[in-house]
């Protein structure tokens, strides 16, 4: 006969309380185990801004390449060479920043191309393959590779 009590509970005293008036339990998820391990703790509210991080799978897009270029010209500054320098590193970041988070925005594309695999998968299946379907299936598998070459690299940089 199995027995299920619930043991997602902290017991703390209102003097702690006062300390961290904050503080809340979060359950985790299980994953092998029956049971839900719980934390006790303060939300993190960091406010830092995040690092800039650049991927070197990124020399390799044209455009994105051309929209930095056209940023270090455009930013035009004049003073000592390490202001004017940092200056323009600064504007040509802001640039790719922009465009990496706008097409992020756009798209999960691998998980995109993924489910539009699978659909053409399927109606090669119950309709045959016509040239039409042919082409998107090529189509959508050069962009799914491209996309999984472009995860592998940056996980591999990571």
């Amino acid at each position: 006969m199995a027995s299920r009590v619930r043991l997602d509970r902290f017991l703390i005293s209102p003097w702690i309380l006062s300390w961290f008036p904050k503080l809340a339990q979060n359950g985790l998820p299980r994953i092998v185990s029956d049971h839900n391990a719980i934390t006790l703790g303060e939300p993190r509210d960091d406010r830092a801004p995040s690092p800039f991080h650049f991927y070197n799978n990124w020399l390799e897009d044209d455009e994105l390449m051309k929209l930095a270029s056209e940023g270090w010209k455009n930013c035009k500054v004049s003073g000592l060479q390490g202001f004017v320098l940092s200056s323009k590193l600064k504007c040509s970041k802001n640039v790719i920043k922009n465009c990496i988070l706008s097409r992020a925005k756009v798209s999960s594309s691998l998980k995109a191309n993924e489910e539009s695999l699978t659909e053409l998968d399927r109606r090669t299946i119950c309709y045959g393959l016509y040239e039409s379907v042919r082409k998107d299936l090529v189509s959508t598998l050069e962009d799914l590779w491209k996309d999984i070459r472009r995860e592998e690299q940056n996980w591999h940089q990571k």
